[in-house]
């Protein structure tokens, strides 16, 4: 049986993308996975590739090496599908419009989403199997004690999670939203003791171009309540465990949050809505529309309310925890990457 070649640039996509590629190797198919990298030219016509798989990142620049690899498929007549790994990527994501007719699968995130992504692959098989990294939200690695102790927090500590995006304009209007927020609340009521921790995206590279932590260390310099932090201390999922809630921007980090029954509130500037549009092809987040998650844009006195409500547990917040209970429910059956391996090994078997 011919190999699967799997191919994903963004975190959210190489992680589920190396579960797979684990069970696929219980089921006794080769895999050449490229995770964060790329495989070169021509290496789908000079390899037993009898499948390819990529992740759809986040950004054209990003999916260079995932449109690539889709243009050598085509080339050599390989089989190809596409993996989403966030709410409407499929749809949104114009930079792989031009492969919609000609892959043989896509895999999104739940049933809702599989009738209208048929629309748009009208030529391929569609599951809504879900993201096999989404499974592991659940539990966490860390304890609310170990949490604080690391990020020298007292128990006494109303602590916001604020985790940041790729995009610097969006991360300044939104850090500065989240930390103007917490000081009203913190001058209101002195009791108020908000700690805001904004975690830096893991695309953020310490020694990269991305790097824009002076930046944010500006913002947060005039506050000793205010933190940076980043993956080398504590990762932003891990870091959940000790917060009161996380207060975001359309991030997966929230659906972490849902799944372990945590308060989360998006605030949305004017160009973090722009850049939800262009990635899912949307200005509404699915997550808030289902009621797992809050709201705000542009409004800093709904903010300051919206926070309050997180800390206090009011109607809107027990709300939100119900509709995170009903569409994240703890997972049972056969998980999702071995799911998505035995659809490929069915794929690959018919392959004539």
């Amino acid at each position: 049986m011919s190999g699967v070649l799997l191919v994903g640039r963004d975190v959210g996509a190489a992680a589920p993308l190396a579960m797979v590629s684990v069970e696929l190797a219980k089921l006794g198919i080769g895999c050449m996975a490229f995770l964060r990298e790329c495989p070169g030219p021509s290496f789908v016509n000079g390899n037993d590739v009898g499948f390819v798989l990529t992740g759809m990142s986040s950004s054209p620049e990003l999916s260079r090496d995932e449109l690539g690899v889709l243009r050598m498929a085509i080339s050599a007549e390989v089989p190809f599908g596409v993996f989403a790994d966030i709410f409407g990527a499929w749809k949104g994501r114009k930079w792989f419009e031009e492969y919609r007719q000609k892959a043989s699968v896509i895999f999104v995130l739940n049933q809702e989403e599989v009738a209208e992504a048929r629309v748009m692959y009208p030529n391929a098989q569609v599951f809504g199997f879900g993201n096999p990294r989404w499974e592991e939200f659940f539990t966490q690695r860390m304890t609310r004690e170990q949490v604080r102790a690391k990020l020298s927090l007292s128990g006494s500590d109303i602590v916001v999670e604020v985790p940041g995006g790729k995009d610097l304009e969006c991360n300044l209007l939104h850090f500065g939203a989240v930390i103007d927020a917490a000081r009203r609340l913190r001058e209101d009521d002195r009791s108020n003791s908000y700690v805001v921790i904004i975690s830096i995206h893991p695309g953020d590279d310490p020694k990269g171009e991305n790097n824009h932590r002076g930046e944010y260390e500006k913002l947060a310099g005039r506050f000793d309540w205010v933190r940076i932090t980043d993956k080398s201390l504590i990762s932003a999922d891990n870091m959940l465990a000790g917060v009161d809630m996380v207060v975001q921007s359309a991030s997966t980090v929230g659906v972490t949050a849902s799944c372990q029954r945590i308060p989360v509130i998006n605030y949305f500037s004017e160009p973090a809505l722009d850049r939800l549009e262009g990635s899912i092809g949307s200005r509404e987040w699915p997550p808030v529309t289902k009621g797992m998650e809050l709201a705000v844009t542009n409004d800093f006195d709904k903010l300051c309310a919206a926070m309050q409500a997180c800390h206090f547990g009011l109607p809107s917040c027990d709300f939100m925890t119900k509709c995170q209970e009903e569409v994240y429910p703890k997972p049972v059956g056969k998980p999702a990457a071995a799911l998505i391996a035995e659809a490929i090994r069915d794929i690959i078997g018919n392959k004539k």
